[in-house]
């Protein structure tokens, strides 16, 4: 018959003290070893009311607990010191903004697109003032949806190597996809074209010299009913066809572009919302 060891369990005398389950070991070398990091768990909860000085192993128990946490706080730290730097790097928060958020400004976009065309004017043999500069360049009476579009979305907007547009940190040039990002699905009386006028009005342009109001009110009536159609549609199953429709924002988002490189340097270079006036210049 083969012998079996009479075992003697035996209880940790800290785990009482510490309030939580007490724990039996049959053997003393591993209770020992429990003891000691549960004594050192003791005395970091209730070291003011210890009395006696803890032992070598308690002590070194103690000290390797402290060294790990001082690892894990350098690692946070570390981590909180690159993210800040990483802030810093990217402060224009223009480099990051969603698609939604750029289409809820759009009004102070095109604004700021204005200021940045008016600091890039200098004289030449087609103006001679920021205003026929600014008719030269970016808007006029001849304005379409596709520019007041490209000029609301400049922050987002950028063109791939088949020169195709699409949106910024975003991997797909489907239309649909796109569309959605921008107004998504539901039906909302903000998806509208008036910020356009607004944002004339508030810089101070002559809109007599900038703008057509008939010939806006035909742009709104067909953005509202592209806007409208594309958001009545279904969702697809796969990605062969283009939805019914699809077929007006679908012509708009091809005309679509990207604003020069100056006037976004420009528009990038300044403090968010930060407006000049035409008198300024």
């Amino acid at each position: 018959m083969k012998r079996k060891r009479n075992v003697v369990w035996r209880e940790c005398r800290w785990c009482a003290k510490r309030n939580v389950e007490v724990k039996r070991f049959g053997k003393l070398k591993t209770l020992h070893k429990h003891e000691v990091e549960c004594e050192a768990k003791y005395r970091k909860e209730f070291c003011t009311e210890v009395k006696t000085l803890p032992s070598i192993e308690t002590m070194m128990q103690m000290m390797q607990n402290m060294q790990k946490q001082i690892n894990e706080l350098q690692v946070e730290i570390k981590t909180l010191k690159e993210h800040k730097h990483k802030e810093r790097v990217t402060l224009n928060p223009y480099l990051r903004i969603t698609p939604r958020k750029c289409w809820e400004i759009r009004k102070d976009n095109v604004i700021r697109a204005l200021d940045a065309c008016a600091t890039c004017f200098t004289p030449g043999k087609y103006y001679k003032t920021v205003e026929d500069y600014l008719e030269f360049q970016l808007i006029s009476q001849a304005t379409e949806i596709e520019d007041i579009l490209s000029i609301a979305l400049w922050p987002i907007l950028e063109e791939t190597k088949d020169n195709k547009i699409c949106l910024k940190r975003i991997e797909t040039t489907d239309v649909y996809s796109l569309c959605k990002q921008i107004w998504g699905k539901g039906f909302s009386t903000r998806n509208s074209l008036s910020f356009y006028k607004e944002a004339l009005q508030e810089y101070g342009l002559d809109m007599d010299r900038f703008f057509d109001e008939n010939k806006f009110s035909s742009m709104c009536e067909d953005f509202d009913r592209w806007i409208g159609n594309f958001q009545e549609t279904g969702s697809r199953t796969n990605g062969n066809g283009v939805c019914w429709g699809m077929n007006g924002m679908l012509r708009l988002w091809k005309k679509l572009y990207i604003l020069p490189e100056q006037f976004l340097k420009a528009c990038n270079s300044r403090v968010p919302l930060e407006r000049l006036s035409l008198e300024c210049l």
